[in-house]
């Protein structure tokens, strides 16, 4: 996991100088900076890395690698951070504390924390499409793009707003149609990161596909495991209102499968299925066993 942490180390210093870069002294510039910077574990940023790495020829270095994928990866966390700025707000889930701090909301007023958001996913779109010009390769401009549009296909009412539509509907939904929920809401972005990264060294389709079977299923493992987390942890771990869903008699998949012991058997099975599609393509990319740590440390984390 060294090559992973070298990366984050890497992703942090230059998100920040992304956000250093906004000049503005406008309340929407702190708050957008503010819903940033307060945190986060980098998942999707990671991901979009280990694409890249998988599928780069070898030899290639690190820098060479980071470089064409850094844009995506800060877009791809503006888009993430938007989402859950958006997520927090009063006429959704309504909640006061994200990453162990006020939400944006909170902090700003809805009116303000609205815009913050719009402003992320404007500044997204700008981040990942700004360097274009200044690519000297056709084959690089056109995996960039593919890259972008791949990114954005995801985020929308294909994927993760349509899930989030699904999610605020309140609607009583059956375990087919939670799962199908889940994926767009949370496997999608995840998707979209990992096969940007991917698409910008131009993978294979077979390995493409493999790779959004293991995104969706990582995804569902993700969610689930907040589901017990949200039951069993406390609000001083994870750095967020917990018990939500049971207050507003809202059923979570933990509660569609009967339970917490029902709900861990079956982390272990998208967790398996998740291993399977990586195994399909062991042999067409580099670093396979990251993709297994990532499953790993899922399935062991506490917040």
């Amino acid at each position: 996991m060294e090559l992973i942490e070298e990366f984050k180390t890497r992703f942090d210093i230059d998100l920040k100088k992304y956000l250093d870069s906004i000049q503005s002294e406008d309340v929407v510039s702190e708050a957008f900076k503010y819903s940033i910077l307060n945190g986060g574990k980098r998942v999707r940023p990671t991901l979009v890395f280990l694409g890249a790495i998988a599928n780069a020829p070898k030899r290639t270095g690190f820098d060479e690698i980071y470089e064409k994928v850094r844009d995506l990866a800060i877009g791809i966390e503006l888009i993430h951070s938007y989402s859950l700025v958006h997520d927090d707000l009063p006429c959704m889930d309504n909640d006061m504390l994200r990453r162990g701090q006020p939400t944006t909301h909170a902090k700003y007023g809805a009116g303000m924390a609205t815009i913050t958001g719009d402003a992320m996913l404007n500044g997204a779109a700008e981040k990942m499409l700004c360097g274009l010009n200044s690519l000297e390769s056709v084959y690089d401009y056109r995996a960039q793009v593919e890259a972008v549009r791949y990114i954005l296909d995801c985020s929308g009412i294909y994927g993760m707003v349509g899930g989030q539509a699904i999610d605020i509907q309140n609607k009583e939904l059956t375990l087919r149609e939670t799962i199908q929920m889940y994926k767009m809401k949370t496997s999608a972005l995840l998707r979209a990161a990992l096969v940007a990264g991917a698409i910008r060294f131009e993978a294979s389709e077979y390995v493409i596909k493999s790779f959004e079977d293991y995104a969706d299923n990582f995804g569902l493992l993700f969610q689930v495991v907040d589901d017990i987390l949200d039951k069993t942890s406390t609000k001083e771990v994870l750095g967020k209102d917990v018990k939500k869903d049971a207050e507003n008699n809202k059923a979570t998949y933990v509660d569609l499968v009967g339970g917490i012991e029902n709900a861990k058997v079956n982390c272990q099975m998208f967790a398996q299925r998740a291993i399977n599609a990586i195994k399909l393509i062991e042999h067409r990319i580099s670093h396979a066993d990251v993709f297994y740590d990532f499953i790993n440390k899922m399935l062991t984390r506490e917040k």
